[in-house]
Formats: C-alpha cells, structure tokens, sequence
C-alpha cells in the first residue's frame, strides 16, 4: 500500500519505530539523513515484524513507541493526528483548533506535510474541509487507497470514511 518503507527500531530494545514512505529514495537513505550519527544496518526479520505490527494498529502487540523530532507545534499537530481514529477523516482546520489555534490552519498543514512517519502517524486522515485528497506526499489515490484499507479493516460497517470532526 504504501510502496517502499523503511522501518526501523533500536538494537537491544523493545521494538520502536521509525518508518517512512521512502519511495522515490534508496531505501536506506531517508534514516540514515535523519539520523546521520546512527549505525544503519538491515534485518529484514526484524523489519516484516515492524511492519506487522505497523498494520494491525497496535492490536496485537500493544501500542508502538515512535521517536518524532520536530517544533513543539509540529509535534503537537502529529499528536493531534495521533488522535484520529482509523476509518475517520479530519480538516486541516479541525487540527489547527484541536492544537489551540484555530487560525494557524496553514502552520498545521505544513506540520502535517513534514510527518516523518507516515501511516504511523496518520497524516492520511487529514483533508480539506470542501472534501479533495491533495496534498498527499503518496499523491490522492495513495490516500485514498489507505482510507479505504482502514474503511474496510475499522470501518464497522459504514459504506464512508466517517468524519472525526
């Protein structure tokens, strides 16, 4: 669904995650710009189940820890996100009030177009209000393919992706 990720945890420890869409990029590229003082070594084992994990949500093996780097708005609009329901769309204006600035609408887009961690952090769920699928790093059909995906995996039913509003 989401093309190449690169998925990634820290040696010796509960599995964390660090995943991205790298498509576009060499696969390794994107954690080792982010990270330039790590060793970035492959395990595709340790990877799948990362990326298992990834998209049962957390149901299975409890919650995935996520280290995010950004402002402190950036990182309360990508915990705003957090707060989204899989199956469940959000507007850019929506984040913007939950964040306590209904006005900085254009600041939480850009928060939300910095996402690291794409689908983990599901800056997918996140729309115009007037409803349009832009802006989306994966392009309008990636984003839709992932909502119907969470539509038809949480959607309990609904024949639409609900509002979260």
């Amino acid at each position: 669904m989401p093309g190449k990720i690169a998925v990634g945890g820290q040696a010796g420890a509960r599995p964390q995650c660090a995943a991205g869409d790298v498509a576009g990029q060499g696969i390794g590229e994107r954690p080792r710009a982010r990270w330039p003082h790590a060793t970035v070594t492959t395990d595709p084992a340790a990877a799948a189940d990362m990326a298992r994990r990834i998209f049962a949500a957390g149901k299975e093996d409890g919650p995935i820890t996520v280290h995010l780097r950004g402002s402190n708005f950036q990182l309360r609009i990508w915990e705003a996100l957090l707060r989204i329901p899989p199956a469940h769309v959000t507007s850019y204006e929506d984040i913007a009030r939950r964040t306590g600035n209904a006005r900085a609408v254009r600041a939480a887009a850009s928060a939300i177009a910095r996402n690291p961690v794409t689908f983990v952090v599901p800056c997918h769920r996140v729309i115009r209000k007037t409803g349009p699928f832009h802006n989306y790093a994966g392009g309008p059909l990636r984003k839709q393919a992932i909502l119907g995906w969470e539509q038809a995996r949480f959607g309990e039913g609904r024949d639409e992706v609900a509002s979260a509003a």
